[in-house]
């Protein structure tokens, strides 16, 4: 079928909703953030069967219930002359998944997690391209991503994935994070300290300069107070910005503006690729929600 614009706004936003439990389903150990990236698994497979219900008849009033809204959408799909809904005991399994830990608060294990990722990304996949014949991939949520050059990196990192390039897509993630939180951090907690100086002079209650080593950690400590207060203000999760960190490197700019990754990178795979995608894109996203406009924050140039 040929999606109309409602079709596929909806369709972006079971992107999106997977996008974030994409995220999430990477928050290390915590069994709340696990919890959560089933259910947006979950929600996101759930919301694609009913964008497919409604696409198929505007007028039907959907099914209550998993499993009948499942039975609703296949004979929609059949009645359409399309394929059956594919992998389905895969998503019924998701569903469980889903049902133990909210309404039985078992916390999913990391197996049950990467199950709940990989059943709901096939599902997806296969759904959208079989019902509307489009790629999945290709549904970028980069267009909600106003900044012209932020979204061009985004951009680039998801045509990396599609062509297999974990580590230029990690790359590209990393630096539209990074050059969307240069332009904004100046118009949000002030200038950031010259990543020259290594240290700060300390004195004593005599005035006397103290050790160069506790210079050193004096600046490292305000360091990260600045970048604390940068993303609790813009609200995004500084953990995970540690870990796509940890595996791009870390990012500067010429004054011309080109990136430069620099110091040791981990190897990347596709779960890495998407992590880092996801991520970037969404925190993007809310930086742009919080200032506005990443080339004026609140309206002002970033320097002024």
């Amino acid at each position: 079928m040929e999606p109309d614009q409602i079709t596929l706004r909806k369709i972006m936003l079971v992107k999106q909703i997977y996008t974030e439990a994409i995220r999430e389903s990477y928050a290390g150990q915590s069994m709340v953030k696990r919890i959560i990236a089933v259910l947006g698994f979950d929600l996101s497979v759930e919301t694609a069967l009913k964008t497919v219900i409604t696409s198929i008849d505007p007028s039907k009033t959907l099914a209550d219930g998993f499993q009948s809204l499942l039975q609703q959408c296949d004979t929609l799909l059949i009645s359409a002359d399309l394929d059956a809904l594919p992998d389905r005991a895969n998503i019924i399994h998701v569903h469980a998944i889903r049902n133990d830990a909210q309404h039985r608060g078992r916390y999913p294990n990391e197996d049950e997690l990467n199950d709940c990722r990989v059943y709901a990304r096939d599902f997806l996949r296969k759904v959208i391209a079989s019902v509307w014949d489009l790629d999945v991939d290709a549904v970028t949520l980069t267009d909600l991503i106003a900044n012209t050059q932020a979204k061009q990196y985004l951009a680039d990192a998801e045509a990396s994935i599609s062509q297999g390039e974990f580590r230029s897509a990690v790359n590209s993630a990393a630096i539209g994070l990074e050059y969307a939180l240069m332009k904004s951090e100046h118009a949000v907690v002030g200038p950031r300290p010259s990543m020259w100086p290594k240290a700060m002079l300390l004195v004593d209650s005599f005035g006397r300069a103290s050790n160069e080593s506790d210079g050193r950690e004096a600046y490292l400590t305000f360091t990260r107070m600045y970048d604390s207060l940068l993303f609790l203000t813009l609200g995004i999760d500084f953990a995970a910005y540690l870990r796509l960190h940890a595996m791009a490197g870390a990012i500067t700019f010429s004054i011309n503006g080109t990136p430069f990754i620099h110091g040791n990178q981990s190897e990347v795979d596709l779960e890495d690729a998407e992590f880092a995608v996801a991520f970037a894109t969404s925190s993007i996203i809310q930086i742009e929600a919080t200032v506005q406009d990443i080339d004026r924050p609140f309206g002002r140039t970033p320097y002024s």
